[in-house]
């Protein structure tokens, strides 16, 4: 169907008049013609007066042909997550955030990043006018807006703190974690049923661990950094005290010695004890060192112990046994070192 207009001739002579084409006859002050489609159009009006005098005026007018206006993104409404890229119009057609080609321009092909509600469609040819509206609703897509922090390092076999993160997004917001072996947020190994958002590491042999999480919503996908998890090492006493060899009393005794490794700096602590064992024995002064050489010099049984310490735990060593002989003879002593 063809649109069609209509042209009003205003301030007509008074008196008779005849409009061409057409041969129209009439006497008022105006006259519509109707049902005309687009183009142009010359009238000429001739009035005769009351003694037969007559005068022309020509006017020509112009129907405008009604815009065709532009269909916008077949999938009206608009949801789109993080951004829509405006389709391209066919001409004469613009888009407005507002009625009436008011408010906002927008370009076809312009990139929006937040919701229009609604958009218009404005189509202009000539004088005449057409629009259309629809919405745009941009939704976030999902973004870790707090990320992980290291949690503080620890000794084996002690409690991690947990690791979290605050995300948003569209919609119900999912998480899963991932442990891995290098300090990076790809690649990792899934931890079942890790789905909230915080983690807390089980982990208790010493080692540096790293961890990152996955968050998801209705719109796209984000991954935290990776959380470096360290474990430090208990002290441990890697070599452990072996018994001196037995004396005369009165000889030197032969130091005895740890060897201990640990977090930090490693201190030693030696104890004397009234029995073969590690435990309630008798602080040592100034026996501060990764050895200890006895100073007994009564003939008996002697044992010591040292306690090692850093900055993760205490470990014991096993009792040394000090054996010091009665000389029968001091002859005997001299020559043979031990007595028997």
């Amino acid at each position: 169907t063809v649109a069609t207009g209509s042209i009003e001739l205003t301030g007509l002579p008074s008196g008779d008049w005849t409009i061409n084409p057409g041969g129209i006859a009439g006497s008022g002050s105006t006259y519509t013609f109707t049902g005309l489609t687009p183009g142009t159009y010359s009238y000429t009006v001739t009035v005769t007066d009351n003694i037969g005098c007559t005068s022309e005026v020509s006017e020509d007018a112009i129907i405008d042909p009604q815009p065709t206006l532009a269909e916008a993104d077949n999938s009206l409404p608009i949801t789109r997550c993080d951004s829509y890229v405006l389709p391209i119009l066919s001409p004469n057609n613009s888009y407005w955030s507002g009625p009436n080609g008011t408010g906002i321009p927008y370009s076809a092909g312009q990139t929006v990043y937040a919701s229009v509600l609604p958009m218009y469609i404005y189509a202009v040819v000539g004088n005449c006018t057409d629009q259309s509206s629809f919405n745009i609703d941009i939704t976030p897509n999902t973004t870790i807006t707090t990320d992980v922090v290291d949690p503080t390092p620890t000794c084996a076999g002690s409690e991690i703190e947990s690791i979290y993160v605050v995300a948003t997004g569209t919609g119900t917001i999912t998480y899963q974690w991932y442990s891995n072996d290098s300090n990076t947020n790809t690649g990792g190994t899934l931890i079942p049923n890790a789905t909230n958002d915080s983690y807390t590491p089980t982990d208790t042999t010493a080692g540096t661990y790293y961890y990152y999480v996955i968050a998801s919503s209705d719109c796209s996908t984000d991954s935290s950094s990776a959380a470096t998890v360290l474990v430090n090492p208990n002290t441990t006493i890697d070599t452990d005290v072996s018994d001196p060899a037995p004396v005369c009393a009165g000889d030197d005794i032969d130091a005895i010695t740890v060897i201990a490794s640990g977090t930090g700096n490693i201190t030693y602590q030696w104890y004397s004890n009234d029995s073969n064992t590690n435990t309630g024995g008798t602080l040592i002064p100034n026996a501060t060192n990764d050895s200890y050489t006895p100073t007994d010099t009564t003939a008996g049984t002697y044992y010591y112990y040292v306690i090692a310490s850093s900055d993760c735990s205490t470990d014991s060593s096993s009792a040394a046994t000090c054996l010091l002989y009665t000389s029968p003879s001091p002859r005997d002593c001299v020559s043979n070192r031990v007595c028997r």
